[in-house]
């Protein structure tokens, strides 16, 4: 993930606006198309306009919260910088090469934006794309499963047996699961088959509501006792909710096709 998308209002940029708020000064004089100056170095109040920008493309509202947090986050980070200069520190072999990466990160970053600018996801495609995968969803049914996980595959088929004589998987999954579900008692949220490991969804589909695993499922190094808690008739999103999920995947769409034209063309030795 880029430098762009990290920067975003988190504990991080909360810390840094309680100490920048502590020792900022106000100022009337600030040079032409400032937002801030640090040690004399300008901050450019176009970074923090970019930054709102970003941040709105993934969902955040632009608010004077919002842009206080960035506009802390952006001074911390240039008084960080001017110490790490002090110390020499970007002379660093770890340093220039971990600079060398970032120049690579911030380069492909502008490359996917240009060809984004150049091919830009239109409502048109959204709302094909939209219909598209509702066409593969007509008869969708949703499940919703609770499950407990062991670390061996004797452990759960002794979980298994003892629920056979009356114990609760719910209490098993409390007491036992090393998933994370074990929080709410193994109780996942409902979920389509396509959004389940197949060696787990093909299973569950020939579940009746009610029934358990017959055997442990192995997914990876772990193994899954579950049952089906309910089931019901998947109901679809409306375009409007859909939309702005099936914009990411256009775009990663984008990503992935210039990708496959680079190596298309390029000659690649291994």
């Amino acid at each position: 993930m880029s430098f762009k998308l990290r920067l975003h209002v988190m504990v991080a940029g909360c810390m840094a606006l309680a100490v920048v708020q502590a020792s900022a000064q106000t100022s009337s004089t600030l040079p032409p198309g400032a937002m801030a100056t640090v040690n004399g170095v300008v901050l450019p109040a176009k970074r923090l306009d970019q930054l709102v920008q970003i941040n709105g493309s993934q969902g955040r509202q632009d608010t004077a919260q919002l842009r206080a947090a960035l506009k802390a986050e952006l001074i911390a980070r240039q008084l960080l910088l001017q110490e790490a200069q002090r110390r020499g520190i970007a002379n660093s072999a770890d340093a220039e090469a971990a600079l060398a990466q970032a120049r690579e990160s911030v380069l492909i970053d502008f490359l996917i934006q240009d060809e984004i600018s150049k091919k830009p996801v239109t409502d048109a495609e959204v709302k094909a794309e939209y219909e598209r995968q509702l066409a593969g969803l007509a008869d969708a049914q949703q499940y919703q499963l609770r499950q407990a996980v062991f670390a061996t595959e004797a452990q759960a088929k002794a979980a298994i047996a003892s629920v056979r004589t009356g114990t609760s998987l719910a209490k098993l999954a409390k007491e036992n699961s090393t998933d994370a579900s074990r929080d709410k008692e193994g109780l996942l949220d409902w979920l389509l088959p396509s959004q389940i490991v197949p060696a787990v969804s093909n299973v569950i589909v020939n579940l009746d509501k009610g029934a358990m695993t017959a055997a442990p499922i192995r997914v990876g190094d772990v193994w899954h006792v579950l049952r089906v808690e309910d089931k019901r008739k998947f109901v679809p999103p409306s375009l409007e909710q859909a939309q702005q999920g099936i914009r990411v995947e256009l775009l990663q769409k984008r990503r992935i096709d210039l990708l496959n034209d680079l190596a298309r063309k390029a000659k690649i030795d291994q």
